[in-house]
């Protein structure tokens, strides 16, 4: 099993480095192509040092094309496919708009090496195969000949020759895999994201699962009362089925409208997840000047609530107003689903600097004490997050919510 591991690595390291061999002839035929223009070589005798300058100039110029490819974004998404299948390595995505410079220099300086290394590969490759097909040349050749530099006359010569070639194909084996580990081993720092993209990253990330927190708690607050209320009303209606046909019929025309309501928040936030955006922070929402529209579905399905309102709601910050209308609207879901008979005591006061919200019901008698859920919890996180504070528990027969938000919403 190991062996069978190292000869595919083996065979995926040869194939990167295949690719890199062809894309450097490539360059290099480009790079020839922008030197040897102003040489004139048609007009003039190629000597070995003109020749050597050329070749020395056209490789320098397929560096830099190479170089210049790299920084090319389709190169660098290409190359990181590359490695993906043939190195194994797999790079966290890091959003496009997060690639910096800094990064397509490091790419540019990846599709170098992987070019280069491809080259030098090819070039022993050629080598250790010229040496290989001249060995039966040389062992046919006579004494003297030109092919071979001395006379075989016997085993002894044979098997120097057949080392030599044996010694030539090990070592190409091991320029290739000493090629193949150092790509393995520099893939990752010049290819992969800096740290500084990865936090950019994390950060978008955690942006986006906070504005998905977000709308899961606006879902649970909007469509959890809307089918609370709901439940109640079809309750009361199923009731009043025989006696009060009347009061049947406005409850079904309450709770269409309610579950109208409820699925327009719900058809919104399924839109924005469908696709996999960044959804926005909050579904469509209320205000305390809608507390009228609030209240009115609750007591239509037989929930007594006496309700004040002191001071003037329609000049409250926004953010501040939505809290407090969630918290009227989380405050009357749990009294449906928790609380006893009676009357519902609602409190709205609105002064210069703050604005405190007393919602007061009696407790079941036939219930367990109910542990503090996601609702609560989520009106606990905006209340401080507004630089509020919150209260709730029993208070003697009763239960409590109370919470007080600073005007001023903290920046």
């Amino acid at each position: 099993m190991f062996r069978s591991h190292t000869a595919d690595r083996t065979l995926r390291r040869g194939l990167l480095l295949a690719l890199g061999a062809a894309s450097c002839g490539a360059y290099l035929l480009a790079g020839a192509a922008l030197v040897a223009a102003p040489w004139r070589l048609d007009e003039q005798p190629a000597t070995a040092g003109l020749v050597q300058l050329v070749l020395v100039q056209a490789v320098l110029a397929a560096g830099a094309l190479a170089f210049a490819a790299g920084l090319v974004p389709a190169v660098r998404r290409a190359e990181l496919r590359v490695v993906r299948v043939l190195l194994r390595v797999r790079f966290e995505p890091v959003p496009s708009r997060s690639v910096r410079w800094q990064t397509r220099l490091r790419a540019g300086v990846w599709h170098v090496l992987h070019v280069f290394l491809g080259a030098a590969v090819a070039v022993a490759f050629l080598v250790t195969l010229s040496v290989i097909a001249s060995v039966p040349a040389w062992l046919s050749g006579p004494a003297g000949h030109d092919l071979a530099p001395w006379s075989l006359r016997g085993p002894l010569d044979f098997m120097l020759l057949a080392g030599t070639a044996l010694i030539g194909v090990l070592a190409l084996g091991c320029l290739v895999g000493a090629a193949g580990a150092l790509a393995d081993r520099l893939v990752r720092p010049l290819l992969g994201p800096s740290s500084a993209e990865l936090l950019a990253a994390e950060r978008l990330i955690a942006a986006d699962l906070a504005a998905r927190s977000r709308l899961s708690k606006e879902v649970h607050d909007s469509v959890g009362h809307a089918l609370t209320v709901t439940l109640m009303q079809a309750g009361g209606a199923e009731r009043l089925l025989d006696t009060d046909p009347e009061f049947v019929r406005e409850m079904l025309k309450s709770i269409q409208q309610t579950s109208r309501s409820a699925l327009s928040d719900l058809d919104h936030v399924l839109s924005l997840l469908k696709d996999g955006t960044t959804p926005a922070p909050t579904v469509p929402h209320g205000a305390l000047t809608d507390l009228d529209k609030l209240i009115g579905p609750v007591t239509a399905g037989g929930l007594t609530v006496r309700h004040t309102v002191i001071g003037d709601a329609a000049r409250l910050p926004a953010a501040v107003s939505r809290v407090g209308y969630r918290v009227v609207q989380e405050a009357l879901t749990n009294v449906l689903r928790h609380g006893g008979p009676g009357v519902t005591e609602l409190r709205v006061t609105i002064d210069e600097t703050a604005i405190t919200i007393e919602c007061v019901n009696p407790l079941s008698t036939n219930q367990r004490p109910v542990p503090p859920g996601m609702g609560l919890t989520s009106m606990r996180h905006q209340v401080l997050a507004l630089g509020g504070d919150l209260t709730a528990g029993a208070k003697g027969s009763q239960w409590l919510l109370a919470i007080r938000l600073p005007l001023a919403v903290p920046r």
